[in-house]
């Protein structure tokens, strides 16, 4: 929409939330994959109140993550994850919060899933989950980990569903053996824990703020282009430019940040692209620093192969021009480093 203070500026639009998983608070909301923080780079866990356009963010994982299935009290959930499997995680590209993040990565979001997932149930060792959260907690502390139920150098990978027993004690998922199609289930019970009363349910409102009775004709069509003012200084800048190459999409799309701060506490600057060269490939390149209370740079690059589903998406560390791998380098966020070199091709 229009910045109706700066004048050709505009403000950019939350996402209206993702797949939904799930009635929660009784029938009152929905847990779906979100981003309920503009600053998250990676999807997370949210989630979205029918009543009315509140919106809670359930997890903070820098690395990918969507589903959270809540126990019948609605106290603990469990989570699909890539937080136990450092090495397919893709947490580099999340580590460092970024302003209007989720704009930015959203082309990049299926090549994410496709190599954490996908990936990971195919070829790749990791894993996907299941980890057992308490929510409260969760909530209110970005640092809390949870108890995950999966070992991501073994060959049984976490596939969908999960649910909970009605008892609230005993959780189940299925599991696939990777690269092949037979399947397990896997029932875990948690003896200590004693459950509160199940959450009473409610009728589901008819009239929800935060759907849509036709479709959004002026809506936002494409990746977002314009300039963005910061709330206390600086601004920042979405440039898109896209085409047709040998019958697939060609182009690129730049974010860059100018001293941009929402804060007066943490300032960024430079400069964060997706390409995509008409081959079916997707690179991202990241050349950005925060300073200020929060101190962070990005200095990597990531080339996902072509790929699908059946045949997920490879990280591309053969070499380049330069002689450096074409998937190569860094990201560090308040004493925290993660490389390139340490994830699995």
């Amino acid at each position: 929409m229009d910045d109706p203070d700066h004048e050709g500026c505009i403000i950019p639009l939350p996402f209206k939330g993702g797949e939904v998983k799930q009635f929660v608070k009784g029938g009152t909301a929905v847990s779906q994959v979100g981003g309920a923080c503009l600053y998250d780079a990676l999807p997370n866990s949210v989630v979205q109140d029918l009543t009315g356009d509140g919106m809670t963010r359930i997890t903070a994982c820098p690395g990918y993550e969507e589903t959270t299935i809540f126990s019948p009290d609605e106290k603990l959930g469990l989570v699909m994850s890539t937080r136990n499997s450092p090495a397919t995680s893709c947490a580099i590209l999340g580590i460092m919060p970024r302003p209007y993040a989720s704009h930015t990565m959203s082309m990049i979001y299926n090549n994410v899933y496709m190599y954490a997932i996908a990936g990971s149930r195919f070829f790749r060792k990791g894993n996907v989950g299941p980890v057992l959260i308490d929510i409260e907690k969760s909530i209110s502390d970005p640092s809390y980990f949870g108890v995950p139920f999966n070992d991501p150098e073994e060959n049984w990978v976490y596939h969908s569903p999960m649910s909970w027993h009605p008892e609230g004690k005993k959780v189940m998922w299925q599991e696939q053996l990777r690269g092949s199609s037979q399947r397990r289930i896997m029932i875990a019970e948690l003896l200590d824990y004693v459950p509160s009363p199940m959450v009473e349910a409610q009728p589901t409102p008819d009239d929800i703020p935060y759907a849509t009775k036709e479709p959004e004709k002026n809506g936002p069509q494409g990746p977002m282009r314009g300039k963005v003012m910061g709330k206390h200084s600086g601004y920042m800048t979405f440039a898109p430019e896209f085409g047709m190459k040998d019958g697939h999409v060609a182009g690129q799309s730049v974010t860059t940040y100018y001293h941009y701060s929402d804060d007066g506490k943490s300032f960024y600057n430079g400069t964060e692209s997706i390409s995509q060269p008409g081959d079916s490939s997707v690179i991202y390149d990241g050349n950005v620093t925060v300073n200020g209370e929060n101190n962070g740079e990005m200095k990597l690059r990531i080339v996902f192969s072509s790929g699908s589903y059946l045949a997920p998406p490879r990280l591309d560390k053969n070499p380049d021009d330069d002689g450096l791998p074409r998937s190569h380098g860094y990201a560090v966020y308040n004493g925290v480093r993660l490389d390139v070199a340490d994830m699995r091709e």
